[in-house]
């Protein structure tokens, strides 16, 4: 099999690149170099001029749409503490479960929703759409309700917005593409920062129904006016084609989801459990959910670092070292100990090294296999871990209700650091294998 040469770059570059990829170019439209391209007069120039206006507008949504995606956290501490505070927890994680698995598999709805509408179409309903849901989120009261509304419609709203966002960007930009989506990808930290502040704010002092209403304000406004200046840089025509289920016969594919799929167990219980962890340390309700910020902005130091990593040690050493990383921390910082400074040292950590599996993975997938592969790859990849959230996130609930009576975490922990050494095995012997088996991963970064 012909394979493609990774390209080096940045974390966030690569994981642009393999969405880019979803796109099919139309050869008669689209010329074959950088320079045909330039003297072609209907084709502006990348990275100068109107690119710059659309990495503003990728930049606003990522900051909203993956913002808001963390500082659901607040809303997930809330939940458990307050509304639903006699609803049994693996009820009320049905919640988390389909925001984070529809934010995941929506991906999929993305090429042919653009087909039938159109990239900036498309993102002004994903727009309305996602703001309707919020809405809807502040007149539920059961949880079946925010499982339709913040998980099902915000979630796939969500998931169209900052995957419009990141295409647009890489049909922008060539020589400054890693910059450019570094910067865009680096708005989620940053909006964790600005809105989970809001959120917690506005939900203790004037209640959660008007903080989902003024949430659903900022996500109209801010991902509305990013989508109204989209527009494509030259012709392209989207691949119908998704999925390729015979990729499973290939050992890289299913090692790797093998890996993503438990690694995205590990990952999601730290990202939805542990404000509440803190709670049950002693530490008030707001300050836990304030905390989320440090995860935050640990987590944009990473995304903008990432790039010097990966040119020195590749993408799959990458993920080896991260996930060992972060399965001791888990075990000896989180589930060990139990005081104020071990809990703060694992978050950081987390936040660092608890690299989640679809920003990295594209990279390895565009260096494995033939450019007309890389879509189906990805997409599977996307739905294994979509359905790793869906099937698991209910029954971590349920361990959380039914051995540690709502109160215990160590059960829940020890699934997440127990996944995480999963993850690190299927990803080592992913190493090995490619070592033995493909003379072009026999040297050098991997």
């Amino acid at each position: 099999m012909n394979k493609k040469p990774i390209d080096k770059g940045s974390e966030i570059n690569k994981f642009s690149s393999s969405f880019e990829k979803i796109f099919k170019l139309n050869k008669e439209t689209v010329p074959n170099n950088k320079n045909d391209r330039g003297n072609m007069e209907n084709i502006p120039l990348p990275d100068t001029g109107y690119a710059w206006v659309i990495l503003c507008a990728g930049f606003i949504n990522f900051v909203i749409a993956f913002g808001g995606f963390n500082a659901f956290g607040v809303f997930q501490t809330y939940y458990l503490q307050t509304i639903f505070k006699s609803v049994p927890a693996e009820t009320v994680s049905w919640i988390g479960t389909v925001t984070i698995s529809t934010t995941l598999v929506g991906s999929l709805g993305v090429v042919p929703m653009v087909r039938m509408f159109g990239f900036r179409n498309s993102a002004l309903i994903a727009s309305i759409v996602g703001a309707v849901g919020l809405v809807l989120c502040s007149f539920a009261t059961k949880v079946w309700h925010l499982v339709i509304f913040q998980g099902i419609i915000y979630g796939f709203a969500s998931a169209v917005s900052f995957n419009i966002s990141v295409i647009m960007v890489t049909l922008w930009f060539e020589k400054q593409k890693g910059f450019a989506i570094g910067l865009m990808n680096s708005g989620g930290g940053i909006g964790a920062l600005i809105l989970v502040p809001i959120v917690t704010s506005t939900v203790n002092g004037i209640g959660i129904k008007w903080s989902f209403r003024i949430l659903a304000i900022i996500f109209l406004i801010s991902t509305g006016t990013g989508a109204m200046f989209f527009k494509v840089r030259f012709p392209f025509k989207p691949n119908k084609k998704i999925l390729d289920f015979s990729l499973f016969r290939d050992p890289f594919t299913v090692l790797l989801l093998i890996a993503g799929f438990t690694m995205q167990i590990a990952y999601t219980i730290p990202l939805m459990y542990f404000p509440s962890s803190l709670v049950a340390l002693g530490k008030p309700q707001t300050f836990a959910s304030n905390f989320i910020m440090v995860y935050s902005a640990v987590s944009i130091i990473r995304r903008i670092s990432a790039g010097k990593f990966l040119d020195i040690l590749g993408p799959l050493n990458i993920l080896v070292v991260c996930h060992a990383i972060s399965a001791v921390a888990t075990f000896a910082l989180w589930y060990s100990v139990k005081n104020f400074g071990s809990y703060i040292s694992f978050y950081v950590i987390y936040g660092f090294f608890g690299i989640n599996f679809f920003s990295i993975t594209p990279a390895m997938n565009a260096g494995h296999y033939p450019l007309s592969r890389i879509p189906q790859v990805n997409s599977l990849m996307f739905l294994v871990v979509g359905i790793a959230t869906l099937v698991s996130v209910p029954i971590i609930g349920m361990v959380f209700q039914k051995y540690g009576h709502r109160e215990s975490f160590q059960e829940i922990i020890a699934i997440s650091g127990t996944c995480y050494v999963i993850s690190f095995l299927a990803l080592l012997t992913l190493r090995f294998y490619l070592r033995k088996k493909d003379p072009k991963y026999k040297s050098g970064p991997i």
